[in-house]
């Protein structure tokens, strides 16, 4: 359950069940294309191709499919990663919440990477974080170049990337690119 919002012009965004589970199993398709090519040319390396080919193209593939799309729908129950904009801050939750009041973001670095896009909410260095109370783990605290920050995967959220970015701008959030 989330806590309550802290202004009443929050707007939520949330995982999207089958958008994670998609982004799992590409995930896992990827990696297991790696893994079968490398297996197929040490096989053709050591001359039996077609032994190689049979082998890394057996149930091989299936495994890594069912894994990422269940490790998806884990990853998007109803409570697990959430992030909410307001006139009062920025929460990050998962499924406990972080609030970081406005003025204290000092900006919001974007990192597009295709279907793997992440946003860093980076508070000022004396910045003082508030917790919610709440059941589970606390979000993930990140740091790069010496500042910690919250990375968030906005491309998981309905409304995407574009959406998230947009909010955080209309609530006076510096997004920028690295």
């Amino acid at each position: 359950m989330l806590p309550p919002a802290p202004a009443p012009d929050a707007v939520l965004f949330r995982t999207m069940p089958w958008r994670t589970a998609g982004y799992f199993a590409v995930s896992a398709l990827a990696t297991w294309a790696a893994v079968a090519t490398a297996d197929t040319i040490i096989a053709a390396a050591a001359g039996s191709l077609e032994r190689g080919l049979e082998y890394a193209f057996s149930l091989r593939l299936l495994v890594p499919l069912a894994i990422g799309i269940g490790l998806g729908f884990w990853i998007a129950s109803p409570t697990r990663a959430w992030t909410r904009v307001s006139a009062v801050g920025v929460e990050i939750g998962s499924p406990r919440s972080v609030l970081i009041a406005l003025p204290d973001v000092e900006t919001a670095v974007r990192r597009d990477r295709w279907i793997f896009t992440t946003v860093d909410i980076v508070p000022r260095p004396d910045a003082p974080v508030a917790l919610q109370e709440a059941k589970g783990r606390l979000p993930m605290l990140r740091v790069r170049g010496g500042r910690r920050g919250y990375p968030v995967w906005p491309a998981l959220y309905a409304g995407g990337t574009d959406a998230f970015t947009a909010a955080l701008a209309g609530h006076g959030v510096e997004v920028r690119r690295p």
